[in-house]
């Protein structure tokens, strides 16, 4: 099994925000530790259509991180970059609400979700998943069959979503050291507005 073991760990608070939530957990992963609320205002995330797509490469220039992949990709694509220790931004169908749990993913699109490719194993893939407390797996075929999704726009023209992948990347490389302990004071972080960079 290959895993990128230093990603971290997320939970969304409300049912729309697994966008904004997984976005900072890319963002600590390289470095910039950024509040959900703030990242939810920047991506424009709402409570009926959740974040668009925009919203990511928003707060991506933002934040200096280069955008490596944007668009349709394979399961052989998902490993290469994993391999390469960039995780993987996926819009799937998961998580269907109790009147439509019962529904086939395979063929359902209202029950979408972000989360973050960052293992495989011999038929699976892995995710940092904000909706659980630890982290989820599909196996190959499902992750094929539910792999799709709904754009939602800023500009109101919806666009499907099949087999969509986002990658991101920062100069530096992944920082982020899960066992790193730093005092709780100011001045030992650099603020960039309402940003803060581990120094």
């Amino acid at each position: 099994m290959k895993l990128i073991r230093n990603f971290p760990s997320c939970k969304q608070p409300r049912d729309n925000e697994c966008g904004p939530v997984i976005m900072s957990a890319v963002l600590a992963y390289y470095g910039i530790d950024i509040r959900v609320n703030d990242l939810s205002d920047m991506m424009k995330t709402t409570l009926r259509t959740g974040t668009p797509i925009g919203g990511f490469k928003r707060a991506a220039k933002r934040f200096g991180l280069e955008i490596l992949h944007d668009g349709e990709m394979d399961l052989e694509g998902i490993i290469g970059w994993i391999d390469d220790k960039k995780p993987v931004i996926m819009a799937i169908q998961a998580w269907p609400s109790c009147e439509t749990g019962k529904k086939d993913l395979n063929h359902y699109w209202h029950a979408g979700h972000y989360v973050a490719a960052i293992g495989y194993g011999k038929d699976r893939i892995i995710f940092e998943d904000p909706v659980c407390a630890v982290r989820t797996y599909l196996s190959f075929e499902q992750v094929n069959k539910r792999w799709h999704d709904i754009d939602y726009p800023t500009n109101g023209h919806t666009k499907k979503l099949d087999h969509y992948g986002l990658v991101l990347g920062h100069w530096h490389g992944p920082v982020y050291k899960p066992n790193i302990i730093v005092p709780m004071d100011w001045n030992s972080y650099e603020k960039d507005g309402n940003t803060l960079k581990i120094g």
